[in-house]
């Protein structure tokens, strides 16, 4: 089969609601057309390694520990400054506490799919990346799902409902790892920092199932002599014969903790005093035995820099001995990342339990699966089981030809289970399948394809990048895979023949985990009155989706319209009764797509006429997208190219991408010509597109550096900034990491703007030390947000008198018809200021998450958000609510529980929209509108005494 790696994301038919007849046809014309004007239909896969790459090659500054820490202390502090308690709280009480104007957000989605494609039509369900399982071991409806960007989630029902139980409670949604005490599985030890996105130091306990959270703690390390504090949390241990004794992997050491005291950090036996380990596994191995396996780095001449380091502990980890000598002689040095998996029913001894390694190699051409290794002397010694590309599945298929299961993302995608009854049936996850051995490692078969739909493989879908696999509670039998697409579950994988094994999607209906690059809504214009409802969305590995609600079975269906990475979206202000006339979209290093059917899945062409060719270096990874919505024919549309290239383009109507850059580019070094500087005179690197909601052919680009270059006359001539951030009383004091740019609406020379940085530093903008310029964390009267009067000659801090937190800012939108109301997207959720940033607020409802996009309507009425983990919300004071997304579970004082106490709320909240500040989501179980009805007491009713 062949595919395009730059995006993976799928699924398959095990799905419920099907659509019409007639909308399939619809879909398979589409295919026809789409196929006929590409030339192919392959899927996308995602990479990413690319997208790893391309995010450093924008960064321009590196978090510190201590500036994360800080940030996750100000979204603690903001929650109680809006008069909400961190233990318990009452939605009605939080909600009137505001004094919100705005009404209440509600989470869009996406609750689920009706459609999806990738190179072909089929029906799945998925949510965002996982980090962590955490079934009961009792309590066979209960289960904690950890995911990468949308914090915790918890089910009591086995999955037929979910609750989100770290929104608001802990300050981020980044988790790295969850873990439960066995035998008090009340307590969970959760880690932040994902380890391949947003770093978070930061450790928390709870002692009663998440309701409440103890912490956060830091994991510090002294390494090199320096103390250095954890970001990420790979991998939590608890010790099945003794409660609060705990072994966290972290990406600066492994520590031991007992969930309340500072963790202590684990003495590995290193090379060289200024050695240090990056740790990725975890695994007790019998009593008082622990296995841990991580990356050495040695800076001294001929160390080690992120080789395999693998330690074994036989006293309950206060010591530790270097085991990695008992692997095959050599294998070590060409191995990076492995993961950890002991057989439980071995473990009655550390001597004799049986323990897999599952091992990425790297050389000159990449990584792959090294091997999967077994021990059976508790992880002293191990054997190589050929399990990598020398060898083939039973029942190979087109995307898996040899057991090489990671493949060239063996760094990202690991995940390894042990059947706890039987230790010779082990599962595999990999990039595009999971793969299963009965015979402890010597035979294989595969049990999962990430697009069985396209491959005709027979095989049930699983979502590609396998990250988490586990057991559910002993006797289950129930086998669940974490991927990039979300949560799977079998409860037949180890005993149907490969080929008959069955693999659910369903639980992820209502989990809404979405990592969210780009939104773009409804334009609120009376041609859009027919679908007011319409939001398409760029996601990480979940494609482009597409939420239309003259089509969709339910308002939280988002169909995935475009499979793999989706980056920048945009919609046309033209529309054809409910269609717009254009949608656009993008694929990792191909361009921007577009779709002339308004986002049906399979419809989305590749449009490049104009542009370098795919696979130019000048197309970037994150492709971004823009509307000139004051354009007369409504189909105007902006995107730009990486260097060497380095232009902004334009496309009229349907015609072909054109530069727009022209030789009078005022740069701010100075010069005048064809290229776009930084004040040092170096090439600018483009960060995002603005246009002017009213007049057209006003935009903006922010670029590196701290550069804005903003053209009043369609791109004829550019006028470079100052650096972000100077004024004359602050000449060279500048902060990189433009980001959001947002015009004054009554201004329409385009000269009066807001900026925004999403930096953690301030910089010496002389241009005679920009090669590494002294730099200080931002003050708190400097702060993230700027406006300018001059065109971006001086900016002026805006801090609301300490009311916007010094927080990095992601994204910056304006009322179109109002210049002193400004929407803020910062790393821990959207303020918004009525008063020209005098002062500002932050309503009700969304958790404390990085808003990546905002999308405003042209009316003003109607603000939709794109976070980075828990999808797409929407706030809207509109009178009557807006199309419901993801309903309520009942619980409004989120103590998990449905008592007394949330029908007594639930009663005085009846009547109200999600216009009131009054309006408590959770008590909005039914109905596709946001209204707290008759209908929702009797579904309350009808679960009273139960569990959200």
């Amino acid at each position: 089969m062949k595919f395009r790696v730059a995006g993976p994301s799928t699924r398959v038919v095990q799905s419920a609601a099907v659509r019409s007849v007639l909308l399939l046809l619809l879909l398979l014309c589409s295919l026809r057309a789409r196929a006929e004007e590409e030339g192919d239909g392959f899927p996308q896969a995602d990479d990413a390694i690319a997208r790893e790459a391309a995010r450093r090659a924008l960064e321009e500054g590196e978090f510190t520990a201590e500036a994360r820490f800080r940030m996750l202390q100000i979204a603690r502090q903001e929650r109680v400054r809006a008069g909400r308690t961190l233990v318990r709280e009452s939605a009605l009480a939080a909600a009137a506490s505001t004094a919100s104007t705005n009404g209440v957000w509600i989470n869009l989605g996406p609750v689920r799919s009706d459609i999806q494609f990738n190179g072909v039509v089929f029906q799945a369900q998925d949510s965002g990346r996982v980090r962590s399982i955490v079934p009961h071991p009792t309590e066979p409806g209960i289960l904690y799902l950890a995911t990468a960007g949308g914090g915790v989630w918890k089910t009591w029902d086995a999955g037929l409902s979910w609750e989100p139980i770290t929104d608001q409670k802990v300050g981020s949604t980044a988790v790295g790892a969850l873990a439960m005490d066995p035998e008090a599985p009340d307590i969970l030890y959760l880690g932040l920092g994902d380890p391949f996105d947003t770093k978070q130091p930061g450790l928390f306990r709870s002692r009663d199932g998440g309701l409440s959270w103890e912490g956060p703690v830091q994991a510090v390390a002294t390494n090199a002599g320096k103390p250095t504090t954890a970001q990420s949390v790979r991998d939590i241990a608890v010790d099945p014969t003794a409660s609060a004794h705990v072994l966290v992997a972290t990406d600066v050491g492994l520590f031991v903790w007992d969930g309340v005291s500072a963790p202590r950090q684990a003495q590995l036996p290193l090379s060289s005093a200024t050695a240090t380990a990056a740790m990725w596994s975890v695994a007790w191995a019998g009593p008082a035995t622990w296995l841990a396996s991580g990356q050495r780095f040695d800076p001294t001449p001929g160390g080690t820099q992120g080789t395999l380091g693998l330690w074994r502990s036989i006293d309950d980890g206060q010591t530790w001995s270097d085991v990695a000598n008992g692997l095959p002689a050599g294998d070590p040095s060409s191995i990076f990342r492995a993961t950890l998996a002991v057989a439980s029913s071995t473990a009655v001894s550390g001597e004799t339990s049986r323990v897999f390694l599952l091992a990425a190699g790297a050389n000159g051409s990449g990584a792959f699966q090294k091997d999967l290794y077994r021990s059976e002397d508790g992880g002293k010694t191990f054997v190589a089981l050929g399990v990598n590309s020398t060898r083939a599945p039973e029942n190979p298929i087109d995307v898996q030809q040899n057991l090489d299961l990671l493949q060239q993302q063996a760094g990202y995608n690991q995940a390894i289970a042990v059947d706890p009854e039987d230790p010779n049936t082990v599962f595999l996850g990999g990039m595009f399948t999971a793969a299963r051995s009965q015979d402890g490692g010597m035979t294989w078969s595969l049990i999962g394809d990430w697009l069985p739909a396209f491959s005709n493989s027979g095989l049930p879908y699983v979502h590609s990048d396998h990250h988490a696999m586990v057991f559910g509670m002993a006797g289950q039998k129930t086998l669940y895979f974490g991927t990039d697409g979300g949560l799977f579950a079998s409860t037949d994988a180890t005993t149907a023949p490969a080929a008959q094994v069955h693999v659910s999607d369903q639980l992820n209906v209502g989990v809404v985990s979405h990592l969210v690059y780009q939104v773009a809504c409804a334009k609120g214009t009376k041609e859009w009155s027919a679908n007011p409802g319409f939001v398409v969305a760029g996601m990480q590995d979940n494609g482009t989706r597409v939420r239309n609600l003259a089509t969709a079975s339910s308002p939280g269906t988002f169909d995935q319209a475009a499979g793999g990475d989706s980056i920048g979206v945009a919609v046309s202000r033209a529309i054809q009764g409910t269609t717009p006339v254009a949608v656009l979209s993008s694929a990792p290093l191909r361009g921007p797509l577009r779709s002339a059917s308004g986002g049906l899945p399979g419809s989305f062409v590749l449009f490049k006429p104009g542009l370098p060719a795919a696979g130019s270096p000048a197309i970037p990874f994150f492709v971004r997208v823009a509307s000139d919505d004051a354009a007369a024919d409504g189909q105007t549309f902006l995107t730009f190219t990486d260097p060497p290239d380095s232009l902004v383009y334009r496309s009229v109507g349907a015609s072909a991408w054109s530069p727009i850059n022209g030789t009078r580019i005022h740069s701010p070094d100075g010069t005048t010509g064809a290229t776009f500087k930084n004040y040092a005179g170096g090439r600018a690197v483009f960060h995002l597109l603005f246009t002017h909601p009213r007049a057209s052919g006003v935009y903006a680009v922010s670029a590196s550096h701290g550069g804005i270059f903003v053209t009043p006359d369609g791109g004829a001539v550019w006028n470079g900034t100052s650096v972000l951030g100077t004024n004359p009383q602050r000449r060279l004091l500048g902060i990189k990491g433009a980001t959001g740019v947002a015009f004054d609406p009554t201004d329409l020379t385009g000269t009066r703007l807001w900026a925004a940085s999403d930096q953690p530093d301030v910089f010496d903008a002389t241009p005679s030390l920009a090669a590494n310029p002294p730099t200080q964390p931002v003050p708190d009267d400097y702060g993230h947000l700027f406006f300018t009067s001059d065109g971006g000659q001086s900016w002026q801090s805006v801090t609301g008198a300490g009311t916007l937190p010094n927080v990095p800012i992601e994204s910056l939108k304006g009322d179109p018809n109002d210049p002193n109301v400004l929407y803020v997207g910062t790393f821990i959720g959207l303020y918004k200021t009525t008063d020209h940033g005098a002062t500002f607020t932050r309503d009700f409802g969304l958790p404390f998450v990085k808003v990546t996009d905002i999308c405003v309507s042209d009316d003003g009425a109607s603000l939709v958000v794109a976070t980075y983990g828990r999808g797409v919300w929407q706030l809207n004071p509109t009178a009557g609510g807006i199309a419901a997304g993801a309903r309520g579970e009942g619980d409004l004082d989120f103590d998990q529980k449905l008592d007394g106490s949330d029908l007594i709320d639930l009663v005085g909240a009846l009547g109200t929209t999600s216009a009131s500040p009054a309006y408590p989501p959770e008590a909005d179980l039914v109905g596709k509108s946001n209204q707290v009805d008759d209908a929702d007491l009797a579904a309350f009713l009808a679960r009273f005494g139960g569990r959200p």
